[in-house]
């Protein structure tokens, strides 16, 4: 979210999969006489290295245009073997948004045998699903006489968008087909990248946590993947937590036979990384210029030194520790560290056009990011023309258990 928040939404979701018919397994394989499954380390390996040159690659540029982030989750199959799922952030242009653009990246075509014959190859092998429906009414996808994966799909002359903003892909008539299990398939059949409704425009809810904790297991290759140390999630550019506290209330760390009065009287005592943003404020005139949330932008936090540093090369996004809406005077000052600037005091923080307000609710009051509580207000009132009395004090201390309220004292 940090980084959506910094780059806007991703353009690309791809899912990059591992195939154990890798021409690298397969010699590998062949040389020890063994098969895929009985080397999960050889498979990750070969996986990580591939993952590896791909993302290089899309990096470059030259596959998508300029690529400003990339992240990517390593999961598992049931069999096992391991897959990424990439989310790939373009610089904006106003291109990324037309059919064209989007025709140029995906494919959900059978492409032309005589011209790229591999590229077919490949399709009819991995790509394609079924066949199912009348030709295989006990295939393991048909439920309740409907493909589950809600194949066959439409032929559209034009790729488009539905109403949740989803894509349709092109998927033209063309009379290319691919023959499977004795079944001439069409594009109609050809796997997508990814969709979330129907292709009559119906949705269909997955709950995809629920599915994951109820089949949970450790695949030989997931446990190989954790030994072997490889990311299990990557992220650039990377992103840095900011802990923040109340004066006074930054966190000690201590042993348990440390005593007391040593713990106190150490030097750094009172330097956490949010008090050695304020002395980084005195010091470098372009900290003034940035809220807390952008420090690591332009600056580096040196967690030996506990001070902030000018930023030599490199980019790094922040991102605030989450507080709920109901934690009182800390939620308030999280509000502030995304707008105030240059402070060197929590007094500043409080301060707004020359006034220094009591309470960071007041501070953020003031500079208007909190809501004016008129709705509840009007809703007090509206009731008191015909509510009991005992009714008009249970809707507020509704408001107040709830935390919906700003300024109760107001209301």
């Amino acid at each position: 979210m940090a980084i959506c928040r910094h780059k806007g939404y991703p353009n690309l979701f791809i899912t990059f999969t591992c195939n154990p018919k890798w021409p690298e397994i397969q010699r590998y394989m062949k040389k020890c006489n063994l098969n895929a499954e009985d080397r999960p380390d050889i498979v990750c390996r070969v996986f990580q290295m591939k993952l590896d040159s791909l993302v290089k690659e899309i990096r470059t540029g030259n596959l998508f245009g300029v690529v400003t982030t990339v992240v990517y989750t390593i999961e598992f199959q049931k069999r096992g073997l391991p897959h990424a799922h990439i989310l790939i952030f373009l610089e904006r242009t106003t291109t990324l948004s037309t059919a064209s653009c989007m025709d140029s990246f995906i494919s959900a075509e059978i492409p032309d045998k005589e011209v790229d014959k591999e590229y077919y190859n490949a399709v009819e092998e991995f790509m394609i699903h079924g066949p199912c429906g009348l030709y295989k009414p006990n295939s393991p996808c048909m439920v309740n006489k409907k493909c589950s994966k809600h194949f066959p799909k439409r032929f559209v002359g034009v790729s488009s968008w539905d109403d949740d903003g989803y894509p349709i892909y092109r998927r033209r008539d063309n009379g290319r087909t691919v023959l499977k299990n004795g079944v001439q398939l069409d594009s109609r059949v050809t796997a997508e990248f990814y969709r979330s409704t129907t292709a009559d425009g119906s949705t269909d809810a997955v709950d995809e946590i629920g599915m994951y904790y109820d089949y949970r297991y450790i695949s030989a290759c997931e446990a190989a993947w954790r030994l072997l140390s490889f990311d299990v999630h990557f992220r650039h550019p990377s992103v840095e937590r900011l802990s923040f506290h109340l004066p006074e209330c930054q966190s000690v760390i201590f042993e348990d036979d440390d005593k007391i009065q040593n713990v106190l009287n150490r030097p750094t005592i009172s330097h956490s990384m949010f008090t050695a943003w304020f002395d980084a404020n005195k010091t470098y005139e372009a900290a003034k210029q940035l809220a807390y949330i952008d420090m690591p932008t332009k600056f580096v936090w040196k967690k030996d030194l506990r001070q902030w540093h000018p930023r030599k090369r490199g980019f790094s996004i922040g991102r605030i520790f989450y507080v709920p809406p109901g934690s009182g005077e800390i939620y308030y000052l999280r509000c502030l560290l995304n707008v105030v600037r240059g402070p060197t005091n929590f007094e500043d923080i409080k301060s707004f056009q020359g006034v220094t307000y009591t309470s960071f609710r007041d501070a953020c009051y003031a500079r208007g990011l909190l809501d004016d509580d008129k709705e509840y207000i009007d809703a007090i009132t509206e009731a008191s023309h015909w509510s009991t009395a005992k009714s008009m004090r249970k809707l507020f201390v509704i408001l107040l258990t709830s935390k919906m309220v700003n300024k109760p004292e107001n209301v």
